[in-house]
């Protein structure tokens, strides 16, 4: 068994050992993950966050720090940081993302807001922390598998925002909808609540996240607002609905 940290900026996790294969994951810098099997120049892989599995290539994994769950953790000071940044180690410079897991001793080339895992949280910071953390991702592009600023998927980006309050998700967005209390009215709805949407088989496709009960943040296209109603979210631009709301969630309690 081995475990390693990502020294990438974001590292991409694929369904299969190829690189056709779709992109399924994102592990961001710092993130730590453990390998579980070997194929050919493939390593099968599991985010310790998470337990999401998923193929990297070998040439990947040897730009990461190995270590056993034994060993002292290099990282055992984690922070996270809610913007893009420029990190500077070694002489080399390293564009981070929102969510990355950073050391006190590495250098930010910018102010960034930061936040110890072990912060006591509340309920009213932790609201406030997912909504400057999504606003701070506002116009990033979507991209399938994505989990960071140059690129997210829905359920991507749900679970790095509230991960940087303390809240940890898994991966997907139907596996997200496991969790937290049901809301049965939008007008009841509060900002940090979780909305899901499903397709035409019921299945749960799209995630977003409430700013009040009439507005959404969420990642489609690119991270943007819209509006929503108990029909689902209404996309002014092309002046119709574009996802059919399922479920309400409160997480945060």
């Amino acid at each position: 068994m081995k475990w390693a940290i990502s020294k990438l900026s974001q590292l991409p996790v694929r369904f299969s050992p190829s690189e056709k294969a779709e992109m399924v994951n994102q592990i961001l810098f710092g993130e730590t993950i453990e390998v579980l099997d070997t194929y050919q120049t493939w390593k099968l892989i599991r985010t310790t966050h998470d337990q999401y599995e998923g193929w990297i290539s070998t040439g990947q994994i040897t730009d990461m720090l190995h270590f056993t769950p034994t060993e002292s953790e290099p990282y055992a000071s984690l922070l996270q940081s809610n913007q893009a940044n420029v990190l500077l180690q070694n002489g080399s410079i390293i564009p981070i993302s929102m969510g990355s897991a950073i050391r006190r001793s590495d250098h930010l080339t910018t102010a960034a807001r930061l936040y110890l895992p072990n912060t006591p949280w509340d309920v009213k910071t932790q609201q406030t922390v997912i909504l400057d953390c999504a606003r701070s991702a506002l116009g990033s592009p979507y991209l399938w598998g994505g989990r960071s600023i140059f690129g997210y998927d829905c359920s991507g980006f749900t679970q790095v925002v509230f991960g940087l309050a303390g809240i940890n998700l898994p991966r997907d967005a139907h596996e997200q909808a496991k969790h937290g209390v049901i809301i049965d009215f939008i007008d009841e709805a509060a900002p940090g609540d979780l909305a899901f949407f499903d397709n035409e088989e019921g299945v749960i496709t799209h995630v977003a996240i409430l700013t009040d009960s009439k507005n959404v943040i969420h990642a489609s296209g690119f991270v943007r607002y819209d509006s929503i109603d108990h029909n689902g979210i209404f996309n002014q631009s092309v002046g119709k609905y574009t996802h059919k709301l399922r479920i309400i969630k409160r997480i945060i309690q």
